[in-house]
């Protein structure tokens, strides 16, 4: 959303695994017809909720697979998501 001509931050609860999984099947028969292997990792630490623009995570993730796929004509594409806990 634009506010005062600047693109307003929306923070919500996100569940990482089904917006994960969603982002995975969208791509995963693209990835079968080429033949490219496609691996989503995570550290063992990442909660199921985070907070986050779900809209524009997703999208960013789309674009960053979408341009991978476009250029990798073999082997694989892995997506890889650490979790930094911040305190306070």
């Amino acid at each position: 959303m634009l506010k005062n001509g600047k693109f307003q931050k929306i923070e919500e609860e996100v569940n990482y695994q089904k917006l994960m999984k969603s982002v995975y099947d969208m791509f995963n028969l693209q990835m079968q017809a080429k033949n490219i292997k496609f691996k989503i990792f995570h550290s063992i630490d990442m909660p199921e909720i985070i907070i986050s623009d779900e809209r524009r995570l997703k999208q960013v993730l789309i674009n960053l697979i979408s341009n991978a796929l476009k250029f990798t004509s073999l082997g694989e594409i892995q997506v890889q998501s650490k979790f930094d806990k911040k305190t306070n």
